[in-house]
């Protein structure tokens, strides 16, 4: 074999060398990691700081990167923070905490570390017990993780995440607006005016009461609502693909106007006609549909 074709395929065997390299570099660097014997170890949680917050908050900003937030019902009054973690983190790594104007920022600072040849993101958990009073807004953005909210009044609820899993129960607002990417969103006797849910994929659950308007977009996925006590006036409803099947109550009034390209369209209730628009009682209110293709239904309680 002469020279000049050695060093062409050592040229082209390092080329494929190093283009793995950048690869497994910015998997890594999303905090991905396929070697999983490399990972730190986990030790018991253990609690990293508790503060006590006594100014006058009105609204809350949370920025989460990786683990999990629990808001949950102050018992004593107080509003009170803790954050936990399973890993040796450094202060430097602990969440930022701060009050301006009525308004409380919390920001997770956990960094990607360098360990044995890899970057792994280590996680935090926060719990948060805020006083029972009717906050402006709650606004948290997160990465991943387990997320949970339990027993919060808020005039406006913004919650945007890449993936992960959601828990909301026993909320009211008068706006809640969820975007994600991926994940699991479960929210059960929540109470709000008006839901604006953005999502690309995953599987999503509702039960509680929407007032004054429902708005969903999503990809792909599944979305599973039984609306209780009341039907929302208006409804609005566009779907790429998946499956979505929406429960009203008896004393709902509306008219389904339905745009598919394919898919179907189930009006599952007594007397439906057998095409766009499909009416439920005197079609009171507006209800829109928009389907690529997939499969909505849409039925009465018994």
């Amino acid at each position: 074999m002469s020279r000049r074709t050695v060093a062409l395929l050592t040229a082209v065997v390092w080329t494929f060398v190093l283009a793995g390299a950048v690869a497994i570099f910015f998997i890594f660097a999303q905090g991905s990691n396929p070697f999983t014997n490399f990972n730190p170890i986990k030790g018991e949680m253990k609690q990293l700081q508790q503060q006590t917050v006594n100014d006058e908050v009105t609204s809350i900003s949370i920025e989460w990167i990786a683990g999990g937030v629990h808001i949950k019902k102050a018992t004593d009054g107080k509003l009170q923070l803790v954050e936990k973690s399973q890993f040796d983190l450094e202060m430097k790594q602990w969440a930022a905490v701060t009050v301006n104007n009525g308004k409380l920022t919390i920001k997770s600072r956990i960094k990607s570390v360098w360990n044995i040849f890899t970057f792994f993101t280590p996680s935090s958990y926060l719990e948060l017990y805020l006083p029972e009073k009717l906050y402006e807004r709650l606004d948290m953005e997160s990465t991943s993780g387990e997320y949970i909210i339990e027993n919060l009044q808020a005039k406006k609820l913004n919650l945007e995440a890449t993936s992960g899993n959601f828990d909301i129960k026993n909320t009211i607002s008068e706006e809640l607006i969820i975007d994600v990417t991926s994940g699991n969103l479960k929210l059960d006797q929540v109470v709000t005016d008006n839901l604006n849910l953005k999502m690309t994929s995953g599987d999503t659950s509702f039960s509680g009461v929407v007032r004054e308007s429902w708005k969903a977009v999503m990809t792909s996925g599944r979305i599973r609502a039984n609306l209780l006590e009341s039907a929302p006036a208006g409804l609005d409803v566009n779907m790429t693909s998946g499956l979505i099947e929406m429960t009203f109550v008896k004393e709902a009034d509306f008219e389904v106007t339905v745009d598919k390209t394919s898919g179907l369209f189930n009006a599952n209730w007594p007397g439906a006609s057998s095409s766009s628009p499909y009416k439920y009682q005197n079609g009171r209110d507006d209800y829109r549909v928009s389907i690529t293709s997939g499969v909505v239904t849409f039925k009465i309680q018994p």
